[in-house]
């Protein structure tokens, strides 16, 4: 499996895991000055957002990917038919440690053969294990937790996020959150007014939970002259804090540092060696879920450069032999299928990516509109659109337009 296709098994819970971003932006006016209709309209779109990240978790490719592997061990299919828990559970480990299931359970019969990964979880998916067509057991399994939940979607909309089981608050970005959310309406919190969207899915392994977005003056300043630019000034923004996580995140640093620590590409890139620079990287695709090129460089000259062909968000490390710089490389740690897809999955929006005028495939609008602004009204194939563009970088360099187009309702132009 290449760089590329291995990345989008797992590029949305590399979002899910490390989203957690850093609040800014200076205060806002009152709640009580919002215009007519603004509040509503930034509470559905956040509390769209928050339904969509739900649905990845839910029944997105990862948590497809991973019933199938379960679904498919031959390990823990074996355990199972002879009863061995012992054997069992030690299959689990590993389909846990190889992929990105954070919790499962396994049954055969009423028997409870494992139950691996701690906290509450949201969502689940749930499968049989069959031994020469025969069921053996059954399982559950879950992709994430539900205080990694509540991180995501405070990340990307900014408002505070509760995740409860009755009156139980189970995770959430306040600690504690208020003894009593309203299903839909306003609540004032240690002096703060909060707006409040909350909906209700399925637990895991069972039962129900109530996940509440509580939006605090500085989210609900997102007010447009049109319910349209409204509904963007929500989006266009995520879309941006999902681009900074590429450059700035965790994941981006321990992949830089993983790089640079490797002996044999260090080695490989100092003598200009371009069939081991090329072997050692190959190796990282293979050990590093989320590195997807790597371009190497010695005293400025391209050693080699291997990966997929459009990415995003580079960035830089030095590859040092007993304390002196021997050469250089870019890597990112995401591509643009994995990036079109995340901004696509969590705003609902058409995501266009342009260098220079050349359109990236990958684009969910192929062909877009020849001319896309920063903010404003486009009119493309009879249908209008709500835009919003920024500029980040393409690999290795230069500018990548990123913008986002959401339909605007109303008969067709």
């Amino acid at each position: 499996m290449g760089p590329r296709s291995r990345h989008a098994a797992c590029v949305t819970l590399l979002l899910l895991c490390t989203l957690l971003l850093v609040a800014c932006g200076s205060s806002s006016p009152p709640v009580a000055a919002d215009p007519p209709g603004c509040r509503p309209a930034v509470m559905q779109t956040i509390g769209q957002v928050a339904r969509r990240a739900y649905a990845e978790v839910a029944a997105g490719r990862l948590i497809v990917s991973s019933r199938l592997e379960v679904s498919r061990s031959t390990a823990l299919i074996r355990a199972v038919a002879a009863g061995d828990q012992l054997a069992a559970t030690a299959a689990a480990r590993r389909l846990l440690a190889t992929t990105q299931i954070r919790f499962l359970r396994v049954q055969r019969g009423r028997r409870l053969l494992v139950n691996l990964g701690q906290g509450p979880a949201i969502a689940w998916a749930s499968g049989v294990l069959r031994a020469s067509g025969r069921v053996v057991g059954r399982f559950a399994l879950g992709v994430q937790g539900d205080n990694g939940y509540a991180a995501v979607v405070y990340g990307l909309t900014r408002a505070e996020v509760l995740v409860r089981a009755g009156s139980r608050q189970l995770a959430g970005t306040l600690a504690p959150g208020p003894a009593t959310i309203p299903r839909a309406s306003e609540i004032t919190y240690r002096g703060v007014p909060y707006a409040v969207y909350s909906f209700t899915a399925p637990a895991y392994p069972a039962g129900r939970e109530s996940i509440s977005l509580l939006a605090p003056p500085s989210v609900l300043d997102a007010c447009g002259s049109t319910s349209a630019q409204t509904v963007m000034n929500v989006l266009g923004p995520l879309a941006m804090r999902v681009y900074a996580h590429e450059t700035g995140s965790h994941s981006v640093q321990t992949a830089v540092a993983y790089i640079a620590s490797s002996r044999a590409f260090t080695a490989a890139v100092a003598a200009g060696n371009p069939v081991g620079t090329r072997a050692a990287i190959i190796s990282f695709f293979r050990s590093h879920r989320h590195i997807v090129r790597v371009r190497a460089l010695q005293q400025g000259r391209v050693v080699n450069d291997v990966g997929g062909p459009f990415v995003l968000a580079p960035v830089s490390g030095r590859l040092r032999e007993r304390g002196r710089t021997v050469g250089q490389f870019v890597t990112a740690i995401q591509d643009d299928a994995g990036y079109v897809a995340l901004t696509h999955i969590y705003t609902g929006a058409q995501v266009i990516l342009r260098v220079g005028r050349q359109q990236v495939p990958s684009s969910t609008l192929n062909p877009g509109p020849a001319s896309i602004p920063d903010r404003g009204l486009v009119t493309y194939d009879g249908r209008r659109y709500e835009a919003f563009s920024f500029d980040g970088q393409a690999f290795p360099a230069g500018t990548l337009r990123i913008s986002l187009l959401a339909p605007v309702p109303g008969p067709p132009t």
